[in-house]
């Protein structure tokens, strides 16, 4: 069927046209218009922005696509009673908004340029923030990466230093460490290092003293004896790891003395009371190796370790008159009591002799 139809002017109302081709063809200018039947409602529109479209009634995939620059949306974006996800593109990438089944809105100005986009295999450039304070970067050996505070955890992490512990419930790090016997340089103060194992996994330690000076080597080494007051047990035990006993004892050496050798004389009478045989030097003790008690008349002669009393007896014996010597030598040097202890005898009545002892004195 041939286009256009035929049209006879005539008295009466004209019709809206618009004279489009030069065979004198018009085309009709109509206006749309919403309505019941018997009345009608124009749909608005203005000569600047067009007909008024409302989008909260479209279904389905909106595209907003401004192929290849950026896109800016200035003022507040509301989108609401969205049944199916909504994708904004930039032409290169793509940027998917979707909120499933219920209201999505965008206050303020949404700016889609962040960046050029990107092919699939490299990245897009994002910032990371909390709307006011960006995450900052650090450089780890020439290569980017981010900071990020490792925050105290129960029951894993580590523990901040110098901060509480509280048994059963403090959080502590499990230790590790290499096998580096061949270390290329120490630490310096304040650095953090890994610790050294044996290679049997155990850990490496070097006894120190509390101010850190090493222990255990030629200039500086292990004391192991008591220093204190308090006793100590030792046990001994021969070449074979059996403890001394009676049955396994313990060979001894008898040395002699490096002390000062000291010999005195002295003649006693009847009835003499804590007399002096021997004085040792002055902060030295006595060491006693030999007596000999020659007696002239018969009592009572006794040696003591300083004054007489029944606990000092070193010789104590009633001498007839006619007796031989009495020579009393000991197994090995025995000493006094005490340093500065006086050899002395106590004499009972009617005795008189000789006594002749003989030492060392340390």
């Amino acid at each position: 069927m041939a286009d256009n139809v035929a049209y006879t002017p005539g008295s009466g109302a004209q019709i809206a046209t618009d004279g489009i081709d030069a065979d004198g063809s018009h085309a009709q200018l109509v206006k749309l218009a919403i309505s019941t039947d018997g009345s009608r409602t124009l749909i608005p529109a203005e000569a600047t922005n067009g007909l008024d479209v409302d989008v909260t009634r479209v279904q389905g995939v909106v595209h907003v696509d401004d192929n290849s620059g950026s896109l800016t949306v200035d003022g507040t974006v509301v989108v609401t009673s969205i049944t199916n996800p909504v994708t904004v593109a930039d032409g290169g990438g793509a940027i998917s908004v979707d909120d499933g089944a219920g209201s999505l809105t965008v206050d303020g100005t949404v700016t889609a340029n962040q960046g050029a986009g990107a092919a699939a295999s490299g990245s897009w450039p994002v910032k990371i923030s909390d709307g006011t304070d960006t995450v900052g970067i650090s450089t780890v050996s020439a290569t980017k990466a981010l900071k990020v505070d490792v925050v105290q955890q129960t029951g894993g992490g580590a523990q901040a230093d110098k901060s509480a512990f509280v048994e059963g419930t403090g959080v502590v790090a499990v230790a590790g460490g290499v096998v580096n016997d061949t270390i290329g340089a120490d630490p310096a103060e304040d650095q953090a290092a890994a610790l050294r194992l044996n290679p049997k996994r155990g850990l490496h330690v070097n006894i120190r003293k509390l101010d850190g000076t090493e222990l255990g080597i030629s200039t500086a080494p292990l004391r192991v004896d008591p220093t204190d007051t308090t006793a100590q047990t030792v046990k001994l035990k021969d070449s074979s790891g059996t403890a001394f006993s009676r049955s396994n004892p313990l060979p001894v050496e008898i040395a002699p003395s490096t002390g000062t050798v000291w010999r005195t004389h002295n003649a006693y009478s009847a009835s003499q009371t804590d007399q002096t045989i021997k004085t040792p030097t002055s902060g030295k003790k006595l060491y006693i190796q030999g007596i000999i008690i020659t007696p002239t008349a018969a009592g009572i002669v006794k040696i003591t370790d300083g004054a007489d009393a029944s606990t000092t007896y070193l010789y104590f014996g009633t001498t007839p008159a006619s007796c031989p010597p009495i020579v009393i030598i000991f197994a090995q040097p025995t000493p006094l009591g005490a340093v500065d202890n006086i050899l002395r005898y106590t004499t009972g009545s009617g005795a008189t002799g000789d006594i002749i002892a003989w030492g060392n004195e340390i």
